[in-house]
């Protein structure tokens, strides 16, 4: 306020003015800048805050976690069984609550991981919809109906039976159990394989329909009209009630093609006339073993290409993890590398291992080596002892320890004999220069020997003769 009046009186003496307003304003700002530094001294004298930390919830995706909901789905199934059959039973209430209490806790956390946007409108939204309709439906019939019950009852003298709607409602629980079939890899690729063989199918069941509805014509006119056969006789009778119509005569050929008590069809028309035996071998080998055949082997066929189709899609998958593995760790590298040398000594790779977003990315690349194996990978991967990596022996040796069991072994040997090599050259320098120098000094010796004589030593002339015979 006192800035604002200077700045706002008449111009005269205005560099006075000016002075005092500009002194003003720096007094301000250092008197705000000391408030800072004090604020600034304050916050470092405190003691350190830990920060709060998000809940990781990747379990969510993870297969444990999803084979223990799978498991769930299955249980809440045969407790509908139980339900159904022996409905004075008190457990299923007790079991349903506790099945929908996992299933609505399992929604939450699947939302609060994905959001609710990429949730509900993501590649999976049908399922997350079936999901999200079948608790709430749960809810309603286990909880909010019961309630709602006790309230009208409450108000009411006289009980109040449930509705038959609502004890069809919980029917819908059924359509849970499709999820199994979506949280179980091999389920899916049997739907995938299912899926893509119900077009050739169609087509074969398109022919043998078309084969047994040209023969239920031709039958009905036969035996129903009495176009061929004496309806007096006993077995065209018979015949009559088997060929009465078009939709009967397709259900009895089609019985025929399940091969099914075909004698009880076969039998009256050849009572009737003993030809009638090379239309049932003709029939039932077309439209029972051809047709039944065709199916197998598309069925078999299709089999075989999914899951061929699946170990290639899982091959490709491992090669895209094993590729963004390989990104990760150039990326860990230069972030790790502090002094920007190109190499990584230990105290910098375990500050990089103690980052919890360094642990989070390596989970989600399915890296299964915890902090203290990774530590232990570093001692072997440091064959020359020098306590630096450099990014080539980084990356190439934590992306080999990825690539299996009988993998790990074989690396950690390499590196083992490695080690070995590299001691084992370092001792043979070491003691070719010692056996050098001792080589040296023995000459020295033997001239200065030489040069002063023996002396009448026999042990000096002994070690001379000796040492003009040695190799050094």
């Amino acid at each position: 306020a006192w800035c604002a009046r200077a700045l706002a009186m008449p111009p005269k003496d205005n560099g006075k003015y000016t002075l005092l307003a500009s002194s003003t304003v720096s007094g301000l700002e250092e008197t705000t800048t000391s408030e800072e530094g004090q604020a600034r001294r304050a916050s470092s004298q405190r003691p350190d805050v830990t920060p709060r930390r998000r809940i990781d919830l990747a379990f969510v995706d993870g297969a444990s976690f999803q084979s223990f909901i799978g498991l769930i789905i299955v249980l809440s199934t045969f407790v509908l069984w139980g339900e159904t059959d022996m409905p004075q039973v008190p457990i299923w209430v007790i079991a349903e609550n506790l099945f929908l209490l996992v299933f609505v806790a399992e929604l939450v956390l699947r939302i609060a991981h994905n959001s609710f946007a990429p949730f509900f409108l993501g590649k999976d939204r049908w399922w997350a919809l079936l999901d999200t309709s079948v608790v709430i439906f749960g809810v309603f019939d286990l909880w909010l109906a019961p309630l709602w019950s006790g309230i009208q009852q409450a108000g009411s003298d006289e009980p109040i039976a449930p509705s038959s709607k609502l004890r069809l409602l919980r029917l819908v629980r059924l359509l849970r159990a499709a999820r199994v079939f979506k949280i179980f890899p091999r389920l899916m690729a049997l739907v995938n394989a299912l899926q893509d063989m119900f077009a050739t199918f169609l087509w074969i069941f398109a022919v043998l329909l078309m084969l047994i509805l040209t023969f239920a014509i031709i039958f009905t006119h036969l035996f129903a009209r009495g176009e061929a056969v004496n309806a007096a006789a006993g077995s065209a009778v018979t015949a009559k009630e088997l060929f009465k119509d078009v939709p009967t005569s397709v259900f009895t050929l089609f019985e025929l093609t399940t091969t099914d008590n075909w004698e009880d069809v076969a039998r009256p028309l050849i009572a009737y006339s003993s030809c009638w035996r090379l239309f049932f071998v003709f029939f039932i080998a077309t439209a029972s073993w051809t047709i039944i055949s065709v199916l197998t082997a598309v069925a078999s066929n299709k089999m075989i290409s999914a899951t061929a189709d699946r170990k290639e899609h899982e091959a490709k998958e491992q090669e895209r993890r094993y590729q963004a593995f390989i990104d990760f760790l150039h990326d860990s590298f230069k972030e790790a590398d502090s002094d920007g040398n190109g190499v990584l000594d230990r105290q910098e790779f375990a500050e990089m291992l103690a980052q919890d977003c360094v642990h989070s990315r390596m989970k989600e690349l399915g890296v299964i080596m915890s902090e203290a194996e990774m530590l232990k990978a570093w001692e072997m991967l440091d064959i020359d002892e020098s306590g630096e990596l450099t990014i080539d022996e980084f990356v190439t040796g934590l992306s080999t320890l990825q690539e299996g069991l009988a993998s790990k072994h074989m690396v950690s040997l390499e590196y083992s004999l490695k080690k070995a090599t590299l001691r084992t050259e370092r001792r043979l320098d070491l003691l070719t220069k010692e056996t050098a120098a001792l080589a040296k000094q023995s000459s020295e010796l033997c001239e200065s020997a030489a040069l002063q004589g023996t002396g009448g030593d026999p042990v000096l002339a002994l070690w001379l003769e000796w040492q003009a015979q040695s190799p050094f």
